[in-house]
């Protein structure tokens, strides 16, 4: 066992000298308030050594990843290439301590005969992972998108005490029937919980590996969604949306008795204290864009009849369903985006609550 490990950490250090030997980036990252000065300055000496291209779809929520103190330095290469299961290891440990607040995590012993990395064995003491055979953890390979959902789940089941998991295991996916039964639990927790939201057009890909920034952003999501700052804002916007139900659609009313479209979203957002335009096609400049298939509760939902002029907002509740104030002689309801009318126009979406 010990000549094993010793050949393994002779492999890490011929690999971490080829990073070092990267050609310089010239990529940056702008540090946001929640990044500590320290971390902020390390980054950069970093970044001077390797290769650091987050895609485009990625890179915002990577940099707010880093200020959660999400993400290790050594992570931030090759982003788009496969997570390996110890990389994961990582991810998966940090986001305990930060959840949980708790940095110690003691370890009685090491059952592996290819590993003794120190993410490995806290993540294995805590019950995120396990090996893939008796003895062998298999650290490099690839982990698949069913094996990071049951991994994230047990990281929920270890800090939220008490969680309700009452996933129903519907047809979700169109190849719901090649996850695994081990892994249906999670995925479809996952899903209704709109963290792991599959790879568009209604698959899951189980089999599948995720990428570095993937996975930073799947841990980044998984924070921000069990955060109770952020839980407390999305449970104000859901009672205030409460409150509108019902009331008269109205040219140009902005509340508090009756809505236009733009209107609602006015008065509901400056409720939860932001600054909104008057105009929904104005509102299209506040928050980030956010692609269809990653829509969360409370993201702005446009809408544009011709394809190109926005006419119509609402907000995303989750179940592919958004509230709105439609038009005269209707009401504050909630209407479906996956067909009819509101699915064919439309056009693009924005986030404000982060």
């Amino acid at each position: 066992m010990q000549r094993e490990k010793q050949m393994m950490r002779g492999i890490c250090m011929v690999v971490a000298a080829g990073i070092l030997l990267m050609p310089r980036s010239t990529f940056s990252i702008q540090h946001s308030e929640q990044q500590p000065m320290q971390y902020a300055q390390q980054k950069e000496e970093v970044t001077d050594e390797g290769q650091y291209f987050p895609s485009d779809w990625a890179a915002e929520e990577i940099e707010k990843a880093i200020g959660y103190d999400l993400v290790n330095l050594q992570l931030l290469s090759d982003l788009q290439q496969p997570i390996t299961r110890e990389e994961f290891s990582v991810l998966a440990v940090n986001l305990y301590r930060v959840m949980s607040e708790r940095r110690e995590i003691k370890i009685q012993e090491d059952p592996f005969v290819d590993t003794d990395s120190q993410a490995i064995l806290e993540a294995y003491k805590l019950g995120i992972v396990r090996g893939k055979t008796p003895g062998r953890f298999f650290p490099d390979d690839f982990l698949t998108r069913e094996e990071a959902s049951v991994m994230f789940l047990r990281i929920l089941q270890i800090t939220k005490q008490g969680l309700n998991i009452s996933a129903a295991y519907t047809a979700a996916f169109g190849d719901h029937q090649y996850i695994s039964s081990w892994a249906k639990e999670a995925a479809y927790y996952l899903y209704e919980e709109e963290i792991f939201r599959g790879i568009g057009n209604g698959l899951f890909n189980p089999q599948g590996n995720l990428t570095k920034e993937q996975a930073i952003v799947l841990v980044k999501r998984m924070y921000q969604q069990f955060d109770l700052e952020y839980q407390e804002k999305i449970r104000q916007l859901k009672t205030i949306l409460d409150q509108q139900m019902g009331k008269a659609y109205q040219f140009g009313g902005a509340g508090p008795n009756a809505f236009d479209c733009s209107g609602l979203v006015h008065y509901v957002y400056g409720k939860l204290g932001f600054t909104m335009p008057r105009v929904a096609a104005a509102q299209t400049s506040v928050g980030r864009h956010i692609p269809k298939s990653d829509l969360q509760y409370g993201d702005l939902v446009f809408f544009a009849r011709d394809g190109y002029n926005i006419h119509h907002v609402g907000i995303y509740v989750g179940s592919g369903y958004f509230v709105h104030a439609p038009q005269t002689g209707d009401v504050v309801r909630p209407t479906t985006l996956e067909s009819g009318y509101y699915y064919r126009t439309y056009k693009t979406a924005r986030r404000l609550i982060e």
